[in-house]
């Protein structure tokens, strides 16, 4: 009797494990948010400051909408918001909704709701000078965390999804109990108030926005999301705007050696250099200079990957990715240096040994790409 086996992963849930490898997790809550309202407090006008909040029906005893008063005379706009601060936290029927305070340094009255996940409006029935400015307001809505993304530690007992190029993966939300072969009753998404399980070692099936190809793709994880985009995605490249950096030698230039610096800002060769130079003989035309500069550049194998060149009399300097961040500095000799496109990094590399693919997969979309990744903790 013969029998035969494949190795090969198949296609599993996201936010699944991949193998039967054991694997490791660490608990982290999926935190739920109270609303921070910011209102700025921008002048002095004589007069009666009002401040009505209202919450919706059945959050708290009494009348909906609670007017809270400061009565202005040659006052300043600290005593204006210390004012409705005191005034706001003495009404008996907010003390179970929110706390006022005043931030003598920013001009601003602040309002926190006292429990997560509740609601209220601020409105001003009575603003003199119309010194009064609602300026930000943090929602207390908190989105469904999809499965399979990527997660950054916030503390010890909380976690976020990915929002900064500094963020490191911690670790990737799993799916949750009650997965039966096909008749797979988990829930898609994780509530805010959630304990996730985030899978630090071990393999699992991760949100991916791209094809993956080969084992060897890198990993990437997206920080910055924008429309139909999910912060701590996977992907085999970076996304984001490359930067665009201008060079332009000034003519005429004499026996001076014109040069720049250029320096690696971001990711693993950060504070890597190159220095490009020219030696100017009187007649040297800026072309000549760029097109030595752009000789220099072309015989780095490592730098040629990371820039391209363009332009005739300028060198004219384009990320080869939006992951490349650079700097340029004038060394010496007459050179302006432009910042013709600034740089959008939305996607972090994740070193090697930290995450590896496990599966190549492709597909039109994410749930039939459906990769998997090794990851190796740390």
């Amino acid at each position: 009797m013969q029998t035969s086996y494949t190795n090969d992963l198949g296609r599993g849930l996201i936010g699944e494990l991949a193998t039967l490898r054991p694997y490791t997790a660490r608990a982290r809550v999926y935190p739920k948010r109270r609303q921070i309202t910011t209102v700025a407090v921008g002048g002095a006008t004589d007069g009666t400051y009002t401040v009505r909040i209202t919450s919706p029906a059945g959050t708290r005893p009494g009348a909906s909408a609670v007017d809270s008063s400061f009565v202005a005379s040659s006052s300043s706009a600290d005593l204006i918001g210390a004012g409705l601060a005191t005034a706001i936290n003495a009404q008996v029927e907010l003390r179970n909704l929110l706390r006022a305070s005043y931030n003598a340094s920013s001009d601003e009255l602040v309002l926190t709701a006292v429990r997560t996940g509740e609601s209220f409006t601020v409105a001003f029935p009575s603003n003199p000078g119309t010194h009064l400015t609602q300026t930000a307001t943090q929602s207390p809505v908190v989105a469904d965390l999809p499965l399979g993304v990527g997660m950054v530690s916030t503390d010890g007992d909380t976690c976020a999804q990915p929002s900064a190029v500094t963020d490191v993966l911690a670790g990737v939300v799993k799916r949750g109990r009650g997965i039966e072969g096909e008749d797979d009753n988990s829930a898609e998404t994780h509530k805010a108030g959630d304990t996730l399980e985030l899978v630090t070692e071990g393999d699992v099936y991760v949100e991916s926005e791209q094809d993956v190809t080969s084992e060897e793709d890198p990993v990437w994880m997206r920080v910055n999301a924008g429309a139909g985009e999910i912060a701590g995605a996977f992907r085999i490249s970076p996304d984001g705007t490359a930067q665009v950096t201008t060079l332009t030698p000034g003519a005429g230039q004499n026996s001076v050696e014109v040069s720049v610096l250029i320096s690696i800002l971001t990711g693993e060769h950060a504070g890597k250099s190159l220095t490009l130079s020219a030696l100017a003989d009187g007649s040297m035309t800026a072309t000549e200079v760029c097109d030595a500069w752009r000789t220099q550049l072309n015989a780095d194998a490592f730098w040629s990957a990371l820039l391209v060149d363009t332009g005739t009399a300028t060198l004219i300097l384009t990320a080869a990715n939006a992951g490349f961040t650079f700097d340029v500095t004038n060394v010496q000799g007459t050179v302006t240096i432009a910042a013709t496109t600034a740089a959008v990094v939305d996607c972090v590399r994740v070193p090697r040994t930290k995450a590896k693919w496990l599966r190549p997969a492709s597909g039109s979309t994410s749930a039939a790409r459906c990769a998997a990744l090794q990851l190796f903790g740390g």
